[in-house]
């Protein structure tokens, strides 16, 4: 936080004290241009030399190294002032601009390195609200120099040696932040062993054949040519209005320094992190081309200095607060390389580059504006504004395209670093014993949409079979009939060889179907109707729709509609989606992204699947975390989110909601999302709830956060007494369906 604030508030009074002496020493109008033309050239230079140093080393090296360095060289300039002012003034304003830039770049740098998306979100705010309230102490600083100099007490050039030991602290504190682990765990001096290019060049290809750092650095750019050009309307205005004397130019720049930073300390804390929750962080970003462009065409419809310097100000106040905010949390997702090799040509090359341009096109538009129009006014200054205005306008339409950017990085970070996630793997645990094996055959585990069902539920041959069969004296053969009669047995091995023996005749699938009921079989019964399952598909969907059928059928039958008619086997899916079941609706998600692998061309309605996953969180919690699965066949393991590793330790229900999700959202960062989720490692965790958070729908987002939060920490492992008979209790669906399967056993 003091390193946030010392380097805002150094950042600011420098700025007045270095505008100050440059304009009260410069001649013409034109000067400011040309000065801030060559310092960008100079920044540049500064910048290539810095360059490899922090793309190897890292921030957390290099950047005491420079503040540092700039505690010496303030003392020099300090020291030259006092014999040339001229002269020191110019060093000064290519030193401070050189320096700035590069500082603040580097701190962020350091600070996103050590937060993960979430994280920075929380931290990001508050060390950004540090840094305004420092440039609110820099601009009264700034601005008691002045007014002492302005009652002739003390030079403006005395306040440079404050500036030297401020930057003096800020190297002794940044030393101390690199050693320190941040909240993730991760050692920010460590992550200088991370692989990062460490030539200009090759960061140049990462920026430039990336869209989303492509277009980012398009925005920097545009916002420092309309900030710049706007700029130095304010000064050269004030410049005239003060008539270059140098400690009312002083004490000027002082009060609108800290005007600007008390204002931008009071948007920070109060809008900053409702606008990025509620507004977005595209749209907070969005923020400064919008004000710029706004305040632009209010200073060249009403021109003079206050008009532009409300326009500079109000700039300047989002700039250092809302745009701020948002614009360091563009980065977190990037990944540690491609952030050490662009984020310095970003934030020091490219805006600089940006002084460049706007530092040409001001005698430019001079030389083309310069002659007076037909009723005699100088068309000079609203030129150069009516350019600002539309550079602003050109970065705000820019910033619509950053939503889809951001969660693009934020899906290559997840697959960077979850990776490993994303295949199958095993710890060596074996799966929980279940309350079903404790209570000899009751399962308690469920409530009324558990999908959990006793094991005396589960038949094993199918209702009839066992009788006596015989064929009439004199009947030819039927193989047909034989099957059937073999598919209704109570022998075991004439079961399964009449299910294995050839394909499944259509007179043969009722009988099959009923055997999915018998476990001993199932498998067989599966393999069996799948081989006809694109003839039998609408006979496959009816059974499963029917609320009569056998539980053990109907959480079966999603199976073997995978290898069903693709259209007919999905619109009949979905329909299961709305069954009273728990693990009907699981099995049905399961098949629906099956067949979604196997048939990438078929469509999924949104809608369809949105409500399917407001209706699984529409849930009381305790119900969410006890919901349980029944079977367990062999071949039936795969998912595309839990494997070994998590089946023990993922809560069923967020399972199947992100099963159901990846019908629409991309399967791969949604899967390392999930299991992200349920690792130690809180950056990647904080990086799959932040992109969870973007990327799920409103509404969807709004009802499954609860759930997300606190998965981990809510989950039940043992339950008391009260907890089983209170579950015993909801489970009405289970008892209902043991009280029908008795009647037809009656029957």
């Amino acid at each position: 936080m003091f390193v946030a604030a010392a380097t805002i508030a150094h950042l600011v009074a420098g700025k007045a004290i270095q505008v100050a002496l440059f304009l009260s020493t410069s001649t013409t109008n034109l000067a400011l241009a040309r000065m801030t033309l060559g310092s960008g050239l100079f920044s540049i230079i500064f910048f290539f030399l810095v360059y490899r140093v922090m793309t190897r080393q890292g921030p957390a090296r290099l950047v005491p190294a420079i503040y540092g360095a700039s505690a010496l060289l303030l003392l020099g300039e300090w020291a030259l002032l006092l014999q040339n002012r001229r002269l020191g003034a110019i060093l000064l304003f290519l030193h401070l601009n050189a320096f700035s830039l590069v500082l603040i770049s580097g701190f962020w740098s350091l600070v996103s390195e050590r937060f993960d998306p979430r994280t920075a979100k929380r931290q990001i705010g508050r060390i950004g609200g540090a840094a305004t309230f420092g440039g609110l102490l820099g601009g009264l600083t700034s601005l008691g120099f002045s007014a002492q100099a302005t009652l002739g007490g003390v030079s403006v050039a005395s306040m440079v040696p404050l500036l030297a030991l401020v930057h003096g602290l800020c190297a002794w504190q940044v030393r101390q932040l690199a050693s320190v682990p941040g909240e993730t765990g991760a050692h920010p001096a460590a992550a200088a062993r991370h692989p990062a290019t460490t030539e200009l060049g090759s960061g140049l290809r990462r920026l430039l054949g990336t869209a989303y750092l492509r277009d980012l650095a398009l925005l920097v750019l545009l916002v420092a040519v309309a900030e710049g050009l706007i700029d130095y309307v304010f000064k050269t205005r004030a410049k005239v209005f003060f008539r270059g004397d140098e400690s009312g130019l002083a004490f000027f720049f002082g009060f609108f320094y800290t005007a600007v930073a008390f204002f931008a300390f009071v948007t920070q804390r109060v809008l900053s992190r409702p606008a990025l929750e509620r507004v977005g962080l595209v749209w907070t970003v969005a923020s400064l081309p919008l004000v710029m462009a706004l305040g632009g065409l209010s200073a060249l419809l009403l021109p003079g200095l206050p008009t532009v310097g409300g326009a500079r100000a109000v700039g300047a106040i989002v700039r250092d607060s809302l745009y701020r905010s948002g614009y360091e949390l563009l980065y977190v997702p990037v990944s540690t390389g491609d952030k050490r090799a662009t984020k310095l040509i970003l934030d020091v090359g490219v805006v600089r580059l940006g002084d460049v341009v706007w530092g040409s096109l001001v005698p430019l538009i001079s030389a083309v504006m310069g002659v007076r129009g037909l009723f005699g006014l100088d068309l000079v200054f609203p030129g150069i504004l009516a350019v600002a205005v539309l550079v602003a306008g050109v970065a705000f339409l820019l910033v619509s395209r950053f939503h889809r950017g951001y969660v693009h990085a934020l899906e290559k970070s997840l697959v960077a670093r979850g990776g490993h996630l994303g295949s199958s793997g095993s710890d060596g645990l074996t799966t929980h014993t279940t309350l079903l094996q404790t209570f000899g055959g009751l399962d308690l585990t469920g409530g009324p949409d558990s999908g959990s069902t006793p094991a005396a539920e589960r038949p094993s041959p199918p209702a009839g079979s066992g009788r006596a069969e015989f064929r009439p004296p004199g009947t030819a053969p039927d193989p047909i009939l034989d099957r059937i009669v073999d598919l209704r047995s109570n022998d075991l091995d004439r079961v399964r060889n009449a299910l294995r023996s050839a394909e499944l005749d259509l007179a043969l699938v009722s009988p099959a179907i009923s055997l999915l009921a018998w476990d001993d079989v199932a498998v067989d019964a599966i393999e069996a109707l799948r081989g006809v399952a694109p003839r039998v598909t609408g006979q496959l969907v009816d059974g499963l729709l029917d609320p009569e059928a056998e539980f053990a059928v109907r959480r079966r039958l999603p199976r073997v509609l995978t290898a069903g008619e693709p259209v007919r086997a999905v619109e009949g899916l979905f329909a299961a989606l709305a069954d009273s079941r728990f693990e009907v609706r699981y099995r049905v998600g399961r098949a629906l992204a099956r067949l979604q692998e196997r048939h990438p061309v078929l469509s999924y309605p949104r809608e369809r699947v949105l409500t399917a996953v407001l209706g699984e969180v529409a849930v009381d919690r305790r119900l969410w975390e006890h919901r349980r699965l029944l079977d367990h066949l062999a071949g039936d393991d795969e998912s595309p989110f839990v494997d070994q590793y998590l089946r023990d330790r993922a809560n069923r229900g967020l399972e199947h909601v992100f099963t159901v999700l990846s019908l629409i959202l991309p399967r791969e960062p949604l899967t390392i999302a999930f299991r992200g989720l349920h690792t130690e490692d809180a950056h990647l965790r904080g990086t799959a709830l932040e992109y969870l958070e973007t990327a799920l729908p409103e509404e969807v987002r709004l009802k499954l956060w609860p759930f997300l939060e606190d998965d981990r920490k809510n989950r039940v492992s043992d339950r008391s007494r009260e907890e089983i008979l209170e579950s015993l209790l909801q489970s009405n669906d289970t008892i209902a369906d043991r009280i029908r399967k008795g009647r037809r056993a009656k029957d």
